[in-house]
């Protein structure tokens, strides 16, 4: 490797050329690994109908109350699919697979230099055909999209660290600094409006900053002073933001208990007993922390099956250890914001209320690169010669990619659950009247299919029990109401609902009611 290209961070030939083969190879593959059909999750119809509301004008929100339980960044990327009725889901699913191929082209402009530019190619190409990073490129979710403008800042943070160590000393260099770092934290916040947890981004970057000054000898006032230089930029970049979101989301989020959605806030899911209402009591710092052992363990499995099995097993533990360790390590060398970003997220993950197998993505995706580095870490300090140390790397990866070979995991459940679902709706179209005012246990999936606003019965059911659904009617004058094989509701739900049932009409997979 020409040492001159390695100082100014540029591009090697050997590395344009395997940054392009992935590039070609990983798009190519997308006429075989972009399937057409929609895999219902709430927050995936969450975010399809919060597009739609904002393509269609009515702002920012879902069933016309605005939407304040997360930022609106992936809505909004989903604007240009979201203007008809209809969605096309084999647009969404090569648009979010777009941003997997994206994601992993900056990842390998990233590690090319950390890992040498074929093993950095053999990782993103391990990484594309992952059954874990294909299942989530099809899928109309912020993890891919937003794991690569994570990724996107790594790449901005480290070009600027360049650019700075370049410039020479003097005023306007520390003004060209502050720019950049402000520009930074600019691209950090856009970034996490996409995903929440990119923020995490930001006290990484400056703990690693601090780190530096304290290795340069700064302390008490001056070590203060550095920090302050070099964080506050950054910070305030982040806040510009971000603070338009947080000032509307305050201003027009519901000041009681929510029945069409889980969960009122962040805040309300983290600190309160019922994610669904804010006025509920406290939970205890015990309950907050209890699950951490079981999410801790959950983590490191996920880690060590790279993301297919969140059990405990011993062989995923083994491994995900071994990650661990190879993040640490490389922490320890060189004290970067990447690894203190996978040490922030994990610890969020341990004591946030929800934890999801795709949440870890981020943490997924960089300890992996930690843990090469590691090896080859490891390799150097027993002498061995940097091609050996290359291979012997390289085979790793390619042993573990042939073992998870698997890149169109469970398409058929898929197809079927998708086409049940898509038959269904069709049928609840052609029988439901234009005014119909229609609820469902999850209103949000039939709204996707119909697009027309479908109100849910679950939240309120589960909160207050199947006696409260007679209220809930009430409140937003749901006259229809369907019954679908997707999704089953309990028997009392059906019990309480049976006095009010005017006609019952049987259509594929499922019933429509029409209530008194």
């Amino acid at each position: 490797m020409d040492a001159s290209a390695e100082e100014r961070g540029g591009w090697t030939k050997l590395e344009l050329a395997l940054g392009a083969a992935f590039v070609v190879i990983a798009c190519a593959s997308l006429v075989w690994l972009a399937h057409p059909w929609y895999e219902r999750a709430n927050d995936a119809s969450l975010y399809l109908l919060t597009a739609r509301s904002l393509a269609h004008g009515a702002g920012y929100g879902y069933l016309g109350e605005p939407f304040t339980v997360r930022p609106p960044g992936f809505s909004v990327l989903l604007v240009p699919f979201a203007g008809g009725n209809a969605f096309d889901f084999h647009a969404l699913n090569l648009y979010v697979s777009a941003f997997g191929v994206a994601g992993l082209a900056l990842f390998f402009a990233w590690t090319r230099k950390r890992l040498g530019a074929p093993l950095a190619f053999a990782l993103c190409l391990a990484l594309w055909f992952n059954p874990a990073w294909q299942h989530l490129c099809n899928m109309t979710l912020s993890d891919i999209p937003g794991t690569a403008l994570l990724v996107g800042c790594l790449v901005l943070e480290r070009r600027f660290t360049r650019a700075e160590r370049g410039a020479a000393t003097g005023a306007g260099s520390a003004r060209a600094t502050a720019l950049r770092d402000a520009l930074l934290g600019l691209a950090i916040g856009l970034a996490s409006l996409v995903r929440t947890m990119n923020a995490l981004l930001v006290p990484a970057i400056a703990i690693a900053r601090a780190g530096e000054a304290w290795s340069d000898g700064k302390r008490g006032k001056e070590l203060l002073r550095a920090l302050a230089r070099r964080a506050l930029p950054l910070v305030i970049g982040a806040a510009l933001a971000l603070e338009p979101w947080s000032l509307w989301s305050a201003a027009n989020r519901p000041d009681g208990a929510v029945d069409q959605l889980y969960v009122h806030s962040y805040s309300t899911a983290m600190w309160h007993v019922d994610i669904g209402d804010p006025n509920s009591p406290l939970r205890s710092i015990a309950d907050v922390v209890g699950k951490v052992p079981e999410r801790a363990g959950k983590l490191v499995a996920l880690l060590g099956s790279r993301m297919q099995a969140a059990d405990t097993g011993g062989v995923e533990l083994a491994l995900g250890g071994l990650v661990l360790a190879g993040v640490l390590c490389v922490l320890w060398k060189r004290r970067a914001s990447s690894e203190l970003f996978v040490l922030a997220a994990s610890g969020m993950l341990l004591v946030f209320v929800s934890f999801l197998d795709r949440h870890a993505l981020p943490v997924w995706l960089l300890a992996s690169a930690a843990a090469l580095e590691a090896l080859l870490l490891v390799l150097a300090k027993l002498r061995a010669p940097r091609a050996l140390a290359q291979s012997i790397a390289i085979a790793v990866v390619a042993s573990i990619a042939w073992v998870d070979w698997s890149p169109r995991q469970n398409w058929t459940a898929i197809e079927a659950s998708h086409e049940q679902m898509r038959t269904f709706c069709a049928a609840a179209a052609k029988e439901l009247p234009p005014d119909a005012r229609v609820a469902a246990q999850l209103g949000w999936h039939c709204s996707v299919y119909l697009g027309r606003p479908v109100w849910s019965l679950t939240m309120e059911e589960k909160r207050k029990g199947a006696a409260a659904l007679g209220p809930l009617l009430e409140r937003h004058r749901i006259d229809t109401v369907l019954l679908s094989e997707s999704m089953p509701v309990a028997p009392e739900v059906e019990r309480s609902l049976a006095p009010r049932v005017q006609r019952s009409v049987e259509i594929e997979f499922g019933r429509v009611i029409y209530l008194r």
